[in-house]
């Protein structure tokens, strides 16, 4: 796990994740799912599950709200769990309180 998570960190740090996305959303045309599998190589789509299994700290196959809060903290490092749930939201597509790989894929694409 040590390892991964290092490799994790570094991939985040590398990531320029700024707040003006829990802001934006409201002026930016998201791309659903199909037209973001479209544009993704067998590459890119391994390096995504990679990231997206990084953050299942669980290992059940979907990102929790902790899980994802401790994702944004890694991204950012100084987010409250208020700003957090506006993202979830936004990444929780189904609504169903949890971030499935395809949801992740939107929200980490767009």
């Amino acid at each position: 796990m040590t390892g991964s998570m290092t490799w994790f960190t570094f991939r985040l740090s590398a990531v320029s994740y700024c707040r003006k996305r829990l802001y934006s959303r409201s002026n930016h045309e998201s791309r659903g799912y199909e037209d973001l599998m479209s544009g993704l190589n067998d590459s890119e789509l391994a390096e995504l599950r990679k990231t997206f299994d990084a953050c299942d700290l669980n290992g059940d196959g979907f990102i929790n709200p902790e899980e994802f809060h401790a994702l944004l903290i890694k991204l950012d490092g100084d987010v409250s769990r208020e700003e957090c749930m506006l993202d979830f939201d936004i990444a929780d597509t189904e609504g169903d309180g949890y971030i499935g790989f395809k949801e992740f894929i939107v929200w980490w694409t767009n």
